[in-house]
This record gives C-alpha cells, sequence and structure tokens, in this order.
C-alpha cells in the first residue's frame, strides 16, 4: 500500500507580517488621519494637525514685518528730497520691480489664496507697487544708519507685526480645520435620533 507522504513547503508566496518593511508600516501610520477621513497632509507637508506648516509660518511672518515696516520705509521716502535728493532716482525702478514682483506672486498664489479672486494680476502688481518703495527706502529713514533709538523703534514695530501676522495665521488655519469637524460631528449627532428609530 502505497504511503502518501506529507511534504510541506517551506516557500510561502503569501506575505507575512514579519516581512513587512518597518520603513512602510510607519509612512502608512504617519498617512493615517486623526480625524479617519483620509489621508493627513502631515506626511506631506510636515504640518500638525491643524494644517499649519513651517513655510506658512515663516511667510506669515515675513508678511507682516514687511507690511509693519511700511509706515517707516514712506517716512524715509518723504524726507529723501531733503537727505538725499539723488536717491529719489531709484523710485520709478522700485515701482516697477514691485509691480512685476506683485504680478509674479499673484501668479504662484493662484492656487491657494483666493483663487476666484477677480483681477487678481492688477491687484498684485497694484500691491507690490506701493509696497515695494515703502520697503526700499527704510534705509533713509531717520537714524537708520547710526542705529538711533527711532530705528530701533522702527524694527521692533515692524518684527511685533510679523509676530502678530504669525498668530493670525495659526488661529486662522485652526478654525478653518476645525470648522468642518464640528459641522460633521453636529450633523453625526442629528443623525443619530434618527437612525435609532
Amino acid at each position: 500500500m502505497p504511503t502518501a507522504h506529507n511534504t510541506t513547503s517551506t516557500r510561502s508566496d503569501a506575505p507575512t507580517n514579519s516581512r513587512v518593511a518597518p520603513e512602510r508600516l510607519l509612512r502608512a501610520l504617519a498617512r493615517k488621519s486623526p480625524f479617519r477621513v483620509g489621508e493627513s497632509p502631515y506626511a506631506r507637508n510636515m504640518s500638525n494637525r491643524y494644517g499649519v506648516t513651517i513655510p506658512g509660518l515663516v511667510l506669515a511672518g515675513g508678511t507682516g514685518f514687511y507690511l509693519g515696516i511700511q509706515p517707516f520705509g514712506y517716512i524715509g521716502l518723504l524726507v529723501t528730497p531733503f537727505t538725499d535728493p539723488a536717491g529719489l532716482l531709484a523710485l520709478p525702478g522700485a515701482v516697477l520691480f514691485g509691480a512685476l514682483i506683485g504680478c509674479g506672486v499673484a501668479y504662484l498664489s493662484r492656487n491657494r489664496i483666493k483663487p476666484n479672486l477677480a483681477h487678481r494680476y492688477r491687484h498684485g502688481a497694484i500691491l507690490g507697487a506701493v509696497t515695494l518703495p515703502g520697503y526700499l527706502f527704510i534705509g533713509h529713514f531717520p537714524g537708520a544708519e547710526e542705529g538711533g533709538t527711532a530705528s530701533q523703534w522702527a524694527f521692533g514695530i515692524a518684527f511685533c507685526c510679523g509676530i502678530a501676522a504669525t498668530i493670525v495665521y495659526y488661529q486662522r488655519r485652526k478654525r478653518a480645520t476645525l470648522a468642518p469637524r464640528a459641522r460633521r460631528l453636529a450633523q453625526q449627532q442629528a443623525d443619530q435620533p434618527t437612525a435609532t428609530r
């Protein structure tokens, strides 16, 4: 009577848990959304759970500093005819270059900052043409070269504007992230009694 030999294969085509690469497991856990609604942005752009990114914080702080320095730059522009009249020759170039930069910023931010904004490039050109001279003429502010008290106050106020812009950016991103979650939870609570009936 022939006997059947029970041969077991030592090779298995099915993947086992021990063969899963630790990097893939960690990557899958990193992509898991904290709200369980899809892939989390944390794995893609190193943001926290509110969608706040380090580049966004830096950009917000830089924008706040840039806008906060404008009044002092325009003061320097107003005193330039009395202190250095030849410096006014740079004003037309600053206006033109600011308009070009404004158009470039409007183009690069077309998908992230108010995508449906009408006359986007016109607004960007006007904003750049108005603000860049105020930034470039900060060197003509009284006492800027000597590092006097007035210039220290000017840079201190601009620095505080940068911090305030960073805080505003964080709070706006936080509200924009938590608002859909609150609406989703409210909808679930409203549908729960209906589902139990």
